[in-house]
């Protein structure tokens, strides 16, 4: 690996955490922020973590960008998550990255956070190369209480690690105002920034006008999905459930639910679609290109999404960033997670949908019946214009200049 690494040449950033492929949520936000770092002539370095689709130890990213595949083991046992990351298990991956990156003389390193070992990763290189530390938080998933009651114990034990890391770095970014609230407290700090997640409005308004002439409208009703199907947290067999109660309350024929994303997940519900007989009126369109993706977004005529119920400070103080491409197409949106949580607040303030506060298949159901009914009472033009305060463009230039200003 060390000697491919020789010959490139890495520069001023060094983003570490997720990045595409696949373009998800876990890793389009510095993809972004990447490519306008590269608009503005900086050398940039992105250190991947746990790639899904690993092709060359070290590549080109299509802005140009040098990206190091880190492909970090997975611990399940109690006794290797407690172990301390940053001197055990990362240690052996990054000696070697750190004495070539040296002699490039970067100037800023960016932790994008989840997943937690980028915190470790990053106050490493930070504490190695004698550089500026920025963390970004795209959510609080120390906080989260499912997920296992292994990784539970280990966010636990990690927690007073990371929020140390987070009072000593130089800048720290997030993504919601919930969470800026939160992270001022644990961290004793007022100079948190929000940058908010977005989405593409140049990519949406060159393929809009095309990709509505294809809507079917009034004939069929299509529910959309998007999302990672890795996680049990998209609370994806709930939604199929309720989709199921309402197709069969409805007219039959003429609703469809299509579930973009791909992970674990997929086969689970299969066996559930084909249970429930529904393999005609349920797809799922696994990942798409992103052009691809955005026009079925379009034509589609709602969306959902949901999450559990639990009131973690993960999970009521995010945003999933899925929502803000669902009004980049303009569409009404139906979401279920708890009572008072940022989500609930985001679609009661611009007026976006219906939320529900139960993960009951029932009241999903009666939910989706509610939505086609006042399809009507939403204007998707307006729905679009709200779209751009949240322009991923204008985001990263935020972005950009923020750590340009350190």
């Amino acid at each position: 690996m060390l000697d491919l690494f020789r010959g490139y040449c890495l520069g001023y950033y060094i983003f570490i955490g997720f990045y595409p492929p696949p373009e998800n949520a876990n890793g389009v936000r510095i993809h972004y922020f990447v490519r306008e770092l590269r608009r503005r002539g900086y050398n940039v370095t992105v250190i991947r973590l746990y790639p899904r689709i690993l092709s060359r130890p070290i590549e080109r990213g299509s802005y140009g960008e040098t990206i190091i595949n880190l492909k970090l083991k997975r611990y399940t046992g109690l006794i290797d998550r407690i172990r301390d990351l940053a001197s055990v298990v990362l240690s052996q991956h990054i000696d070697g990255i750190l004495e070539n990156i040296k002699s490039q003389r970067p100037s800023l390193v960016i932790a994008s956070v989840p997943p937690i070992e980028a915190t470790y990763l990053g106050y490493r290189v930070s504490i190695n190369l004698g550089i500026p530390l920025a963390i970004d938080v795209r959510d609080l998933i120390e906080f989260h209480r499912g997920d296992g009651f292994i990784r539970a114990i280990y966010r636990t034990y990690s927690m007073k690690k990371i929020h140390r890391i987070y009072r000593e770095a130089d800048l720290v970014v997030t993504t919601t105002e919930a969470q800026k609230a939160v992270l001022q407290s644990i961290t004793d700090r007022g100079d948190i920034v929000t940058i908010h997640n977005g989405v593409d409005i140049e990519l949406y308004t060159r393929i809009y006008d095309v990709a509505t002439q294809h809507r079917n409208i009034g004939e069929t009703y299509e529910i959309v999905f998007l999302g990672d199907l890795s996680w049990r947290y998209h609370m994806l067999e709930e939604i199929v459930e309720g989709f199921s109660l309402a197709y069969r309350r409805f007219n039959v024929g003429r609703l469809r639910l299509k579930i973009i994303g791909d992970g674990a997940l997929r086969k689970k519900l299969e066996v559930i679609i084909k249970r429930l007989g529904l393999q005609d009126n349920i797809s799922l369109k696994g990942y798409l290109d992103r052009e691809t993706l955005v026009r079925e977004l379009i034509i589609s005529d709602l969306a959902i999404t949901g999450r559990p119920m639990s009131r973690d400070l993960w999970n009521i103080t995010s945003m999933r960033s899925t929502i803000y491409e669902y009004i980049g197409a303009g569409l009404p949106i139906l979401a279920f997670r708890p009572k008072h949580s940022y989500i609930e607040k985001f679609i009661e303030h611009y007026s976006l949908g219906v939320y529900i506060a139960s993960n009951d298949p029932i009241d999903i159901c009666e939910g989706i019946q509610s939505m086609i009914h006042r399809l009507g009472e939403f204007n998707r033009d307006k729905i679009r214009s709200i779209a751009k305060i949240y322009d991923r463009n204008r985001l990263s230039r935020i972005f950009a200049y923020t750590i340009e200003s350190l």
